[in-house]
Parts: structure tokens; sequence; C-alpha cells
């Protein structure tokens, strides 16, 4: 093999690590198991040592890569068109900036359908080089990584403008008869036109990532708007039972001396049922835990089941409310249409305390037996995966932001979620 070849088996091993470093821009957790990603990515490097002693035509090794980088991204979770989108943004980045150093170290007449004569092992070493450093600037991409769903027209946009500019730069090197400054300046271009998608989308995630906490925020509001509305109603219950106490208990003494015992159940009844317009299920004095309860079990009065609630929290807790809301709101929201979807006899339990600045919540639930899991990771069982999704992902960061940690266990009647969050 000639110095060239050497070189680039060499630093293929490196080109391959810098993919992988630019695919964990975007995509933060794996779908596959850790020796299912090593292994692909061994096999990405072995297919690209293939092509290039096989084909090395620019054609076709662009179409090649840019369909191996995206199954390197079936590694991580994320949906299909994020995928598709930052398996091609990922290539085209690379891919102008292996262009620019190979303009720039003199190898001009690119032939893009013909047999690359590139042979410059400085040059291939100053690719590597760049392409990490490339990535290493990319790094300050905070939100992109995050699974927050957005507009399919933003994606399908970013993909057609990518897809465009690669076309437009196959075009120009097939077509165009430039300069060496014009080519190098319409490289740089493209690749700004690139970052620039890159760093837009950045921007979005955040927008959409404030849109959804500003959504959590609007139930939150909305819990502490019911818990008020029942407290209320306690209250005004409790100032009418107290008015017209005197009354009740003449009225009950004259039907007991009666014997009317018909008549003194009835209006024992009518009492009861007055006083239970509404069912408090939390006093905790927390306001956000009771809030959520409330109103959340409100939901399942009517249900037929065994319902336990046992919240001995105090008043104020160092665990951001913000959290609560979404932890405990989205096992309740799970729980419940769980319990709805089941025929047996119904279990709901739920099982909140504080002890030494730790918050542990236990929700106990009957559920159809039907789970769906992978890789580790349990799916919503409802048909709008992709937002119900968005929840359960929520639980999970809510409890790494707080130290905490989640442990699930299930047979075929019951679910069992236990949450421990450090304050």
């Amino acid at each position: 093999m000639s110095s060239y070849e050497i070189t680039y088996v060499v630093s293929a091993v490196f080109g391959t690590y810098v993919i992988y470093k630019m695919l964990k821009l975007f995509f933060d957790e794996r779908s596959t198991s850790k020796k299912i990603e090593v292994f692909s990515y061994v096999a990405y490097y072995f297919i690209n040592l293939l092509m290039f002693f096989t084909v090395r035509k620019p054609i076709v090794l662009m179409a090649a890569n840019i369909t191996l980088f995206f199954c390197l991204s079936l590694n991580y979770q994320g949906s299909i068109v994020k995928k598709i989108l930052f398996s091609i943004l990922s290539y085209i980045i690379l891919m102008l900036v292996e262009t620019l150093v190979v303009i720039l170290t003199g190898y001009f007449a690119i032939p893009v359908f013909g047999y690359s004569q590139y042979d410059s092992s400085i040059g291939l070493i100053f690719i590597r080089v760049l392409s990490m450093l490339i990535v290493t600037v990319l790094t300050n991409l905070k939100n992109i990584r995050n699974n927050i769903p957005v507009p399919n027209f933003y994606w399908f946009s970013s993909i057609f403008v990518s897809l465009a500019s690669l076309y437009q730069f196959v075009s120009f090197f097939v077509h165009g008869s430039f300069s060496k400054l014009q080519i190098t300046l319409l490289v740089i271009c493209i690749l700004g036109t690139n970052f620039a998608i890159l760093f837009l989308y950045d921007t979005l995630y955040f927008y959409f990532s404030a849109k959804t906490e500003k959504i959590i925020l609007e139930k939150q509001n909305m819990a502490y708007k019911k818990q008020l509305d029942l407290m209320q109603q306690s209250v005004d219950s409790v100032k009418i039972v107290r008015h017209d106490i005197k009354n009740h208990m003449i009225s009950l003494k004259n039907l007991n001396s009666n014997k009317e015992d018909t008549k003194f159940n009835e209006y024992v009844d009518n009492i009861i049922s007055s006083l239970n317009a509404k069912t408090v299920y939390s006093n905790s004095e927390n306001v956000i835990i009771d809030s959520i309860l409330n109103y959340k079990l409100q939901t399942v009065a009517d249900m037929d089941m065994e319902l336990e609630v046992e919240v001995a929290v105090p008043k104020k807790i160092e665990i951001p409310e913000y959290d609560i809301t979404i932890i405990l709101g989205n096992l309740i929201d799970n729980a419940i249409t769980a319990l709805k979807q089941y025929d047996g006899e119904k279990l709901f339990s739920v099982n909140i305390s504080y002890s030494r600045g730790s918050l542990l919540i236990t929700l106990i639930n009957s559920y159809n037996g039907e789970i769906k899991e992978k890789n580790g990771k349990f799916l919503t069982i409802k048909n709008d995966e992709e937002d119900h999704g968005v929840g359960l992902k929520s639980v999970e960061e809510a409890v790494e932001r707080n130290n905490g940690y989640m442990k699930i266990s299930y047979d075929d009647k019951e679910f069992n979620v236990s949450v421990i969050l450090q304050g």
C-alpha cells in the first residue's frame, strides 16, 4: 500500500470517532445496547475502508455515506425525520470540510462521477483534525439533543434546504467552471448555510422547550385553581352545616323518638350527601401536591375501584414545584389510563412521604398486563406515541435533575412505580 493508503486506514479510525461525536451532538440517548452501538461503528469503519479501496468515486461515496450515517443514527432515540435530517447535515458538514482541505492542498479538479486521485497524506490528517475542531465548536448546541416535538414543516423544510445545497454543490463541480478562489468561497458559503440550519434548529428547540414548559405551568395553575375551588366548597359546606346543625339535631331527635326509621335514614343520607359534594383526597397543606392529587383523582371518583391515598409531607419541601408537577402529574395520568383499560377488580394506591430531605412517591395501579418495553425503556401504550413519549421522557429528566432514582416493577395485574427525589 502507498503511504496515503496507510494513512487513510489509520486515520479512518479517528474519522469514525468524529462521526460518533457528531451524531452524539444531536442524539442524547441510545435506543440500542452499547454492544450494538460499538459494533455498528466498527462495521462502518470496515465498510468505509472497503469502499475506499474498491470504489473511490465521490458520488457513490456520498450516497453510501449518507445511508450509513442514517443507519448509525438508528442507535439513538429520536423521530425518523430527525434522524434523516441530522444524518444528511452531519455528512454534508464533514464532506464540505474535506472538500475545503482538498482544494486548499492543491487538488482542484474533483471528479464527481470519476475516480478520485487525491493522495495527500498531510491533507488527510488536516481533514481529520479540522473535522474534530468543527465538532468541538458544535458542542455549543445546547438544546438540539432534546426529543421535543417539532412540527413536520420545520423538519421537511430543513431537509429540503440541506439537499438543495448538496445538489448545488455537486452541480457546480460537474457543470461549472470556477477559479480556485470561487470554488473555495462556494464551499464556505454552503458550509455556512448548513451551520446556520443547525444553530437555527438549536434556537427552535429552545423555543419549543419553553412552549412545553408553559403548557406544564398552565396545567399546574389549573390544578391550583381546582384545589382552591375544592377548599372553598369544603369551607362553604362546613359553614352551612354549622348554621343548620341545631335545626338538624332537633329534627333527628323528633324522627327518632317517633320511631320513623325510614324518614330518619333518608334525612341522615341527605346530610351526608351535602357534605360529600367533592372529595378531598389530600390535605397535607403542601399546595402543589394537594392540588395535583385532588385535581387528578376527581377524574376517577366515579370508577368502581379500591382507592388508597396516603400523603405525609410538610408544607414546604426543597424540591422544585415544576419537577414535582411533571413527575406526579405524568405518573398519575399513566396510571389512570391503565385503570380505564382494565376490566377486572381495580386498585389504585398513592403513597407520598418526605423524610430527611428526600421525597418518596409510590404509585401502584391495576392494569391489563400489556407492557411495551424496548432496551430497558418503557413505552406508552397510547395511540399518540410521539407526544406521550415526551411525557415519559420528561419524568426521567425531572428525576435526573433532582439526583433521584426511579424503580419500576410489575406482574401480570399490578404496576408499581417508586420515585425518590433528593432535596
